[in-house]
């Protein structure tokens, strides 16, 4: 089974965006793992990303997807994929971002805002893109989304 039908047959994917003083998210995923969750998604816009993802593919077992979430830019693509992440997801659709990630083993799963990127992102990739609510016109995005418009 390829890493998008694991996702869809896992039914729940625990996604952790933190900010300072939240509790551990590794112990959080530790006990979610032990009531029956198989995949597991750290923003990497929450803090100390890169270490707590690190932490996430060393204290779970390896049947357990893991992946990134809020990946903006193909330089975060290389350490993401040295850690041992399954897949990436970015609240944007980026044609750089998916050819590398699907060139470095990691399975993209581009948010979309309207009907244009839909099909960009199902170009390349191998299953339906990730839909972002933002409001029927977009308008809401910033708001309801806030690490969906990368920061130039």
């Amino acid at each position: 089974m390829n890493v998008a039908e694991r996702l869809r047959s896992s039914r729940i994917l625990a996604v952790f965006r933190l900010s300072n003083g939240a509790p551990d998210p590794v112990e959080q995923a530790l006990r979610l793992v032990a009531a029956g969750v198989e995949a597991v998604e750290y923003t990497m816009d929450s803090p100390d990303a890169l270490h707590v993802i690190t932490r996430l593919r060393d204290e779970l077992d390896a049947s357990i997807l893991i992946g990134a979430g809020t990946v903006t830019g193909v330089e975060q693509l290389g350490p993401l994929r040295d850690i041992g992440i399954e897949f990436i997801v970015s609240p944007h659709t980026d044609e750089n971002l998916i050819t590398e990630s699907l060139n470095l083993g990691l399975e993209p799963i581009p948010g979309v805002l309207s009907p244009t990127d839909s099909p960009q992102g199902a170009r390349r990739r191998r299953n339906d893109p990730q839909a972002v609510s933002g409001g029927a016109d977009g308008s809401q995005l910033p708001q309801s989304h806030p690490g969906a418009v990368p920061r130039d």
